[in-house]
């Protein structure tokens, strides 16, 4: 019998830093009984899924990282006591129909019984990820501004899982750096595993996704809005440069990106305030919020937007290192 663990996100809850710390600890969890699937980002499993259920073949690509996976798990040994697939988009992507088949391609592919499946996800408050998913999205040239569209409901996602896991099953834990050791989310993940800090800890301190400033957000969604119009450039991530363009941005122009005035938070927080009071009742037995209703962090007027001239400077500045870079980058 095998325990399978599914970190199901959601996006924008330091994912990334957890999946990052799995494979640089790989080894050592395997030695402690603890297979973490290959690729250690799984989220590919949701357009695997989806396409299952069009009765549609998976992509190539899709089909080699679906054989990485088979392959780890058909590799399970007697004393692996633990089986863990990290996916953020399995929270956010899937229904109740897709998670039903994502548990059905665990068991079939696995050689042994599974005794217990357990889904792990974070909690963060919807305007901070609103902000944050935000920014992500201009790295991949879309444009969504912050507080459109309806906040993420944690209320539905958690029922859905419970409905394929069973209550005790599903394990909702708040986005709280400030509660958790050296603010780390890798930290209380294992806590999630029962082993100690120390076995998930990453050698390096670099941040992950870091937020871009206005000048560098302001420049990605005048390339968007640009690229819209060229024929064959709906997906800037197909572009040779893109990916060059975003690691410069990154490192030289991060930092706290335009923020919405404290009232639209207040208004977009207010919207979704009934589902986060019914997920705080039935699934924190603590009797406080689920989320903190201060919003200091946000100015009183929405930051001005930026001048042409900055966009321009930030634009040189790019094409010159991209100039510079070799051919084969």
């Amino acid at each position: 019998m095998v325990r399978v663990v599914l970190h199901i996100g959601p996006m924008k809850t330091g994912s990334t830093a957890i999946q990052a710390a799995l494979g640089e600890h790989h080894k050592a969890l395997r030695e402690q009984g603890i297979l973490a699937l290959r690729p250690f980002n799984a989220s590919f499993l949701y357009v695997v899924i989806d396409r299952q259920l069009k009765q549609r073949q998976p992509l190539p690509l899709h089909q080699q990282m679906l054989a990485r996976l088979r392959q780890d798990l058909a590799g399970v040994k007697a004393e692996d006591h633990t089986i863990l697939l990290s996916g953020e988009l399995f929270g956010q992507g899937l229904d109740q129909e897709g998670v039903q088949a994502l548990i059905e391609l665990l068991r079939q592919a696995c050689p042994r019984p599974i005794e217990r499946l357990e889904a792990v996800c974070y909690l963060r408050r919807q305007d901070e990820l609103s902000v944050s998913l935000a920014s992500t999205k201009l790295r991949h040239g879309l444009i969504k501004l912050p507080f459109t569209g309806k906040p993420f409901n944690y209320a539905a996602m958690l029922n859905v899982w419970e409905r394929a896991l069973g209550r005790q099953a599903v394990q909702p834990r708040r986005y709280d750096p400030s509660s958790w050791e050296t603010g780390d989310v890798v930290a209380d993940f294992a806590a999630v595993l029962g082993v100690p800090y120390s076995m998930l800890r990453l050698s390096t301190n670099r941040i992950r996704n870091s937020s871009l400033n206005p000048q560098a957000q302001a420049l990605l969604e005048c390339l968007a809005l640009a690229l819209r119009e060229k024929p064959g450039c709906e997906n800037p991530n197909d572009l040779p440069g893109w990916s060059a363009l975003i690691r410069y941005l990154g490192s030289n122009y991060s930092g706290l990106g335009p923020q919405p005035s404290r009232a639209k938070a207040e208004s977009f927080m207010a919207s979704i305030q009934s589902e986060n009071e019914i997920v705080a009742r039935q699934w924190f037995d603590d009797g406080l919020p689920l989320f903190s209703s201060d919003y200091s962090r946000y100015p009183a007027e929405e930051s001005p937007k930026v001048g042409d001239k900055a966009v321009l400077d930030a634009a040189v500045a790019s094409l010159i290192q991209l100039l510079q870079l070799p051919p084969s980058s």
